[in-house]
């Protein structure tokens, strides 16, 4: 057996593609604002390691930024500032001033729950079914709170994530794309589970 077809050599070369596709993604996001099609774009790229349809990393990238510009705008234009909203609105929360702020804070709270969950599945959903914006959003909901075992595990793997990041920020070039792999993956379960492992399910 030649050392091209060895389990390790594999194993390296897996490891550099998630390396390199988390620095292509951390360089896509330089402007920021282009977080939502760079993410896209990455998610896109480990659907298809996960489905077997390509092993690469720049020219798929490529591809799956360009096929999903239009929903990125879309999301770019709605999500980014309806999450800018919900975060923005609770430090004027004073849940022990009365009880209407106290309603008003669970009320904010649960909405920023659901919110938070159906963006977990956002980013897998748009990259695995060709629908308009308003139905991904729609299913990304639906599968979110429907599949509560997958939506936590998800949270999970990514609030683990963001701890080390936290305790040492250059895991950030390492540990997303590692990251996102696992939610996809975590995802496609819950896609399975609610018969939506086919293009084009709208609930």
């Amino acid at each position: 057996m030649s050392l091209l077809d060895s389990k390790l050599y594999q194993l390296v070369e897996r490891c550099v593609n998630f390396f390199l596709l988390n620095l292509l993604w951390l360089l896509a996001c330089l402007p920021v604002i282009t977080f939502i099609p760079a993410t896209l774009a990455m998610f896109g790229v480990l659907r298809d390691w996960h489905m077997r349809k390509e092993t690469n990393v720049l020219k798929p990238f490529i591809y799956h930024w360009r096929k999903n510009i239009k929903v990125s705008i879309g999301l770019t234009l709605s999500w980014l500032p309806l999450s800018g909203l919900l975060l923005a609105n609770l430090p004027l929360l004073d849940p022990m001033g009365s009880i209407v702020n106290l309603g008003l804070a669970v009320l904010i709270g649960f909405m920023l729950i659901l919110f938070s969950f159906t963006t977990v599945y956002l980013f897998p959903v748009v990259v695995h079914f060709d629908l308009p914006v308003v139905h991904l959003v729609r299913n990304a909901f639906f599968i979110a709170t429907s599949q509560l075992k997958y939506t936590s595990l998800s949270v999970g793997v990514i609030v683990l994530a963001g701890y080390f990041i936290y305790q040492t920020p250059v895991l950030m070039a390492f540990m997303t794309s590692f990251m996102c792999y696992a939610i996809y993956v975590l995802c496609y379960e819950a896609f399975k589970n609610v018969g939506a492992s086919y293009d084009g399910f709208q609930g």
